[in-house]
């Protein structure tokens, strides 16, 4: 056999063997996204939600839904095209990819019963008070917005003159996107 086909199938396979190793498991705390699992928050303890230090902790990983959100809000708000390119151009924890969430991601982040759990990591995201962009458009007519509510959330479909008016928004990545 030649001295040259040995050599070289050796390091193939040892670098194959180091390949899979990295690729087989996540890391410590990204769980695979499962949308029929849920994290529990109990007495202000939420594992569900991570804060991620390696994005200068102003990012969450959601556990549940395997997004990656903006820990606060822009304190200013904006129409619907500005907050879109806003989300597309910003640097958030020096990362860029981000967007507006559809209507389905925003709604993960509560549940029907209790809008935001309790001792949840996002902060500036006040109950009740706000709506939130989305990239959903239904029928090319409407973009819808969200509003968190202290128990559950508020769907609100926006008409396209509706567009120009100021309203929150909160930038995520990953997922499908609009």
């Amino acid at each position: 056999m030649n001295l040259r086909l040995i050599v070289a199938t050796v390091v193939v396979t040892a670098f194959a063997g180091l390949a899979s190793a990295q690729t087989v498991a996540n890391g410590p705390y990204y769980a695979v996204p499962s949308w029929d699992q849920s994290i529990m928050c109990v007495a202000g303890n939420c594992p569900r939600f991570v804060v991620l230090s390696n994005m200068s902790n102003d990012a969450v990983l959601d556990r549940e839904s395997g997004l990656v959100w903006q820990k606060a809000p822009d304190t200013f708000t904006a129409n619907w095209e500005g907050a879109a390119l806003h989300c597309a151009g910003t640097k958030t924890g020096g990362k860029l990819g981000w967007r507006l969430p559809t209507i389905d991601e925003l709604g993960t982040l509560g549940d029907a019963t209790q809008g935001l759990p309790p001792g949840h990591p996002f902060e500036g995201i006040v109950p009740g008070t706000d709506f939130y962009w989305s990239s959903t458009v239904i029928a090319g007519d409407f973009v819808v917005g969200i509003q968190f509510l202290p128990f559950g959330a508020n769907v609100s479909g926006v008409s396209p003159a509706g567009l120009s008016v100021p309203q929150h928004y909160l930038c995520v990545r990953g997922g499908h996107g609009s």
